[in-house]
């Protein structure tokens, strides 16, 4: 029931925050994070009221595919964003991410920023969230079978 109430409470504060992001300005890609595991992100710089923040562009899942041949040993593109916002990341024997996320949002691009008015450091680039996170889905599912067993193995015990 925890892993239950811990997803009900991730997706009420990321729908809260996101409402609450209700001005736009225009950033700038500053840099990108790149990890071994394909993630990359743009770090987006903006300013609002002369104050300048940053920001990193979140995506609502990453979806790599690691294709291992003799004919694809070194891999610097075919990295994208999917119409339902996930991170796409090809992976092979060596992986240039630094070229795969250049070549998505070069340094200097412009990029949208979401931001909350009352809190201008609160803010979402390109895209504000929308449905449930992966994260979210995985804590409904890990409660549920968990209760599931949970009732089952209860059901056994009285039974016996």
């Amino acid at each position: 029931a925890a892993l239950i109430i811990t997803g009900v409470v991730l997706q009420y504060s990321k729908k809260t925050n996101s409402e609450k992001c209700t001005h736009l300005t225009t950033g700038h890609i500053v840099k990108h994070i790149l990890n071994s595991n394909g993630n990359i992100k743009p770090v987006v710089e903006y300013q609002v009221n002369g104050k300048i923040y940053t920001v990193v562009r979140r995506f609502r899942g990453i979806i790599t595919r690691t294709n291992v041949s003799l004919n694809n040993l070194y891999v610097t593109k075919g990295a994208y964003v999917t119409d339902k916002d996930y991170l796409y990341v090809p992976i092979g024997t060596i992986t240039n991410m630094k070229q795969m996320a250049q070549d998505l949002w070069p340094i200097g691009s412009e990029m949208t920023v979401y931001y909350n008015p009352s809190f201008p450091e609160q803010a979402y680039a390109e895209k504000k969230p929308f449905g449930t996170s992966l994260l979210v889905i995985l804590f409904y599912i890990l409660g549920i079978v968990i209760l599931l067993i949970s009732v089952i193995i209860a059901v056994i015990i009285f039974v016996s």
